[in-house]
């Protein structure tokens, strides 16, 4: 039998997506908080819609705090987001304080890509559940901490300090998100598992377009492009004083992962039906 078309929760998550992508041309603060509010207000629709269907897009309790699945399902969401305000701005920050041109800019924010990849090159070797709980633990702190950093070294304008703190950004990056992705893959539900793993690339790429929506906000409501004339990138006061608020501000998301982190548990969700190495595999 024909399944029903799922028209409606498509339209919310498309319409949801398409007004939050907009908001980067919004230079009214008021107007980008309500787009922000409107789009979260439809994507909490779409959620409420899908799981009553039959055939979800997304698992069950996708954000549960009660599960392991939904513990890691919420950083990975957090995790995204919070990395935006970096993303977004951090170039530019670099140019105007620094002075520095656009590819050293960008080679000074490769630092936190390599690190990352060192990380996770270490992370994923690792086999024991107690480790890994430990390594994601030690991923969200590394990635607030890193954050403070960062901020702080943007407000006494002193590069080493802004750049060893994007190097542990990647770090706690690196040494979380591999083993975040394989607690979902092997705490999800066996009939749900195929579900659970589409969904994590939906989850991060709507993370991605809400963090920057709220970059844009923040960056509006520190002044961060206040005196800015011309082909003036940043001012260096502004970008100095807005850019540390953002970035601290951000700095937020990874502490809800560490506060969620410390619910994770060895013992899984369910018993498991399938053998180790596909779970391992599919991870």
């Amino acid at each position: 039998e024909a399944k029903p078309f799922p028209l409606k929760r498509l339209l919310l998550l498309v319409t949801a997506l398409l007004i939050t992508g907009f908001a980067g041309q919004i230079t009214n603060i008021a107007w980008l908080g309500l787009i922000i509010l409107a789009s979260t207000t439809l994507l909490v629709g779409f959620g409420a819609l899908d799981q009553k269907a039959v055939e979800r897009f997304m698992p069950p309790n996708l954000f549960s705090l009660k599960t392991n699945m939904g513990r890691s399902f919420a950083m990975l969401g957090l995790f995204t987001i919070g990395a935006s305000g970096r993303t977004v701005y951090m170039v530019a920050l670099l140019q105007s304080i620094w002075l520095m041109s656009p590819m050293m800019a960008g080679y000074a924010t490769a630092t936190l890509a390599m690190t990352w990849t060192i990380a996770a090159w270490i992370a994923n070797r690792i086999e024991d559940v107690k480790r890994r709980v430990a390594f994601i633990r030690m991923g969200a702190s590394f990635i607030f901490v890193g954050g403070v950093i960062s901020a702080y070294g943007v407000w006494v304008m002193n590069l080493p300090l802004a750049i060893s703190g994007m190097m542990l950004t990647g770090a706690g990056y690196g040494s979380s998100s591999p083993l975040i992705r394989q607690t979902i893959i092997t705490q999800a539900p066996t009939e749900h598992r195929t579900i659970a793993s589409g969904a994590m690339a939906p989850v991060q790429f709507t993370g991605a377009v809400f963090g920057a929506a709220i970059a844009g906000f923040c960056a509006l409501a520190f002044g961060l492009f206040d005196g800015a004339i011309g082909d003036t990138v940043l001012t260096t006061q502004a970008a100095q004083q807005g850019g540390a608020a953002l970035l601290f501000a951000f700095t937020l998301f990874p502490a809800l992962c560490i506060l969620i982190s410390l619910g994770l548990s060895t013992i899984p969700d369910h018993e498991e039906t399938e053998a180790p190495e596909k779970s391992e595999a599919l991870a």
